[in-house]
């Protein structure tokens, strides 16, 4: 993919921090660093969110930086406790852990969650911090 550069002269703020990416890391990013006084570009290369379908494992920590931002309650709908997590190849179980119903900070140690219910939660959280800008597509 081609990389344009612009020339200093013409961008229009200077930022503390840069952000490439604008998946659920790199929203969760930039709030954070926004709440902390960061002034931060988040630069993403898809107009839209991604839309297929998909689910992934995410850890207590992550639940907890939910409930800061206030959109626990809304994804809850999305997650399902897993009682065990297992790795898998062609069958074969490679790893197998039990997982905590209740980890360091009150939630299980590990949750499945629907990423597609929880980007349109999180999506208007860098928006709403002043210092964040978003550059799409």
């Amino acid at each position: 993919m081609p990389i344009s550069i612009m020339p200093t002269s013409i961008v229009p703020d200077v930022y503390d921090v840069v952000i490439v990416g604008y998946g659920p890391t790199g929203m969760l990013a930039a709030v954070k660093l926004g709440q902390a006084g960061h002034r931060v570009a988040i630069v993403e290369r898809h107009r839209d969110l991604y839309k297929l379908a998909r689910v992934g494992i995410v850890h207590d920590d992550v639940l907890r930086m939910f409930q800061e931002l206030g959109i626990s309650d809304a994804i809850a709908p999305a997650t399902f406790f897993l009682p065990k997590y297992e790795l898998s190849n062609k069958g074969r179980i490679l790893l197998s852990n039990e997982v905590q119903a209740k980890a360091t900070h009150g939630w299980p140690e590990f949750i499945s969650i629907y990423q597609p219910a929880f980007e349109p939660n999180s999506t208007g959280s860098p928006r709403r911090c002043r210092a964040s800008t978003c550059c799409r597509g």
